[in-house]
């Protein structure tokens, strides 16, 4: 990140709210300036909160990755601010199978990529109504109902700035003119001298991996399924 635009007054929560209101579509300055913020300060916490609130009913796109950053810090650091003003999150679960996806956002939230990743696999699979499977075929991905695939590809984009996430892999699929090895090398799931990636240990955990690194999806098990996703019926209005 670089660094911020301009210094705040750390002890001015005024100066600090109106800064953000300031830079409402400039996401990159939001973040540094976020990024350089005190959030033992409860003055910050609370400017950040009145900020995020004033996205909810400003924003057309609200929630963003700039909503997703703003939440999880404020989760991770003071979660009881977040009862009276977002007491059910910043997302509404949509779902066809009644899942719940409260799980998968804690893990995304808390910044565990591998245990998240692992569960979304779990949740592809009982998404497609298979049992005492442990990955998917291609011929199961139309099974998949629209809302839980976009839900589970919304919570992935939200909380890691926008850099992972099923439709993010697909649009870096299709610039690629869907060259599979371009793709794999580009999202980083292949070494320099283009060998597979050994899971778990030369995958990286966090938003420190190439664009379009998480989540893996069948990464061990070829293209065919990965090609399906990016076919279905979820991208049709992309």
């Amino acid at each position: 990140m670089e660094e911020p635009t301009s210094k705040l007054d750390k002890d001015n929560k005024n100066s600090f709210y109106e800064t953000l209101i300031s830079l409402t579509d400039k996401n990159k300055e939001i973040i540094n300036i976020i990024q350089d913020a005190d959030f033992n300060n409860i003055d910050i916490l609370n400017s950040l909160l009145k900020f995020l609130e004033e996205r909810k009913f400003s924003q057309n796109n609200f929630p963003n990755y700039i909503d997703g950053f703003i939440y999880s810090i404020i989760y991770n650091t003071n979660y009881d601010l977040l009862k009276t003003k977002f007491p059910e999150g910043i997302i509404n679960y949509k779902t066809e199978k009644h899942l719940d996806y409260s799980d998968l956002e804690k893990l995304l939230i808390e910044s565990r990529f591998q245990e998240a990743d692992k569960l979304t696999q779990i949740k592809l699979i009982k998404l497609a109504g298979l049992d005492n499977r442990q990955w998917l075929y291609f011929t199961d991905i139309p099974k998949i109902p629209i809302k839980d695939l976009k839900t589970i590809d919304t919570l992935w984009r939200l909380y890691s700035f926008d850099k992972f996430g099923f439709s993010i892999q697909r649009s870096i699929w299709f610039k690629l003119n869907k060259d599979w090895d371009a793709f794999l090398d580009n999202i980083g799931w292949t070494l320099k001298n283009k060998t597979p990636c050994r899971y778990p240990i030369e995958f990286i955990w966090n938003t420190n991996g190439p664009k379009g690194h998480l989540p893996l999806f069948n990464q061990l098990r070829g293209s065919q399924s990965l090609s399906a996703l990016f076919q279905h019926p979820a991208w049709d209005d992309k």
